[in-house]
């Protein structure tokens, strides 16, 4: 007798459960967590598992007490339309808060309210940035260190940020990369929205940093730095293999050293080491914090070389660098921040023909509105007439 009534309790009961998974599931699609912040998503997550198991625990309960008192496909009809009522409820409740978080989700994803489509910030020339920071805030606790910045590296381009020392460069640089999160605007990668991804992930999408002196162990020989790094990134031993010998082959001072511990290698060289692990991990996008930084001029022009090798490998290419005029020399496009700022944008080769303009912006100097411009550079602006040109970063 027990097991005939088993399969009549239980298969309703599994039913109602499954339809309530299911709903409760689409309620709380992928979407609705986009939207909250990263440390919420956690506990929305854990309450949409215990509604779950709750809602099929008081479903077991109700449709056996009521099986139990109404022995009939009349009692089962009676207690699967009173356990509904709550998934229906909570169905109705889901979608107010979808809609709820709609404008938080647009600003996320950096959707035009008035077009509702995403702003990728295609410049000018056509090409579509592969690595972008639009409208970003950040502060250190009470202390606002960035504020509204805007800028955009295209693909197989090479950019240049530069300003004085303590403007907010390197901080742009931790958001770019993921070590920081903004408290305000939208960064993305490769046309992906990842303001809210860590830096593993961002390096999984294509994007590389090498940081001035901080980019070698000096326990480890060469061949064992770059071997290593490889494998922190989760490549296999034949790409890692193959990505160390094209590095030697086209940086044969690497080769030379290649059992020579970090520690023993000087600083042009350990610059060097950092710069040859791109050619293991093949970024779309490699970011360089200050790699000229204490170096002799003619380490730098080696160093200088070695960026424009892998600029011609695909590699678009943001630099951070104290010296304007290296930056000028090698970069397209640059930038000039002040106090968290971008005040500047304009094309290398105009600024270049500029040198009063120069020494203003690497003083922390703001241009006036009517500074020249150089021919045919209608990038370069200040940004109190940026939305009045309409080219002020996209």
């Amino acid at each position: 007798m027990l097991t005939g009534l088993l399969p009549k309790i239980i298969s309703p009961q599994l039913a109602l459960a499954g339809i309530g998974a299911y709903l409760a599931w689409v309620a709380l699609d992928i979407t609705v967590f986009s939207a909250l912040q990263p440390e919420d998503r956690a506990a929305a997550a854990g309450l949409s598992v215990f509604s779950l198991i709750g809602g099929g625990l008081v479903g077991l309960l109700l449709i056996s007490a009521v099986s139990a008192l109404i022995n009939s496909s009349t009692g089962y009809v009676i207690a699967f339309a009173a356990a509904s009522l709550p998934v229906l409820l909570f169905w109705r409740r889901s979608k107010k808060l979808i809609r709820a978080a709609g404008p938080d989700l647009d600003a996320r994803l950096g959707v035009d309210e008035d077009s509702q489509s995403f702003d990728e910030g295609v410049s000018e020339s056509g090409q579509a940035p592969i690595l972008s920071a639009r409208n970003v805030d950040f502060a250190y606790g009470s202390v606002q260190v960035l504020f509204d910045v805007s800028m955009r590296v295209n693909e197989g381009e090479m950019v240049a940020l530069l300003g004085p020392n303590g403007v907010g460069k390197t901080t742009l640089l931790r958001v770019l990369s993921g070590l920081e999160k903004p408290q305000g605007g939208v960064v993305r990668l490769a046309g992906e929205n990842v303001t809210d991804l860590g830096a593993s992930r961002r390096v999984t999408l294509g994007l590389s940093q090498i940081v001035g002196g901080n980019a070698v162990f000096g326990s480890m020989t060469v061949y064992e730095n770059l071997t290593m790094y490889g494998f922190s990134l989760g490549r296999d031993r034949a790409s890692v293999k193959a990505g160390i010998e094209e590095a030697f082959e086209i940086f044969p001072k690497i080769a030379d050293r290649r059992n020579q511990l970090g520690s023993t290698l000087s600083g042009g060289e350990q610059q060097m080491l950092g710069l040859s692990k791109a050619l293991i991990t093949k970024p779309k996008v490699l970011v360089v914090d200050e790699f000229s930084l204490g170096l002799a001029p003619i380490v730098v022009g080696e160093l200088l070389g070695m960026v424009r090798e892998l600029n011609s490998r695909g590699t678009a290419i943001l630099v951070v660098e104290q010296s304007v005029n290296v930056a000028l020399n090698l970069v397209d496009r640059c930038y000039f921040m002040e106090k968290g700022e971008i005040v500047y944008e304009g094309l290398s080769k105009d600024l270049l023909a500029q040198p009063d303009l120069v020494q203003t912006l690497s003083l922390g100097g703001v241009p006036e509105k009517d500074s020249p411009a150089g021919p045919g550079n209608d990038l370069s602006t200040t940004k109190a007439d940026a939305d009045s040109k309409g080219n002020y970063i996209s």
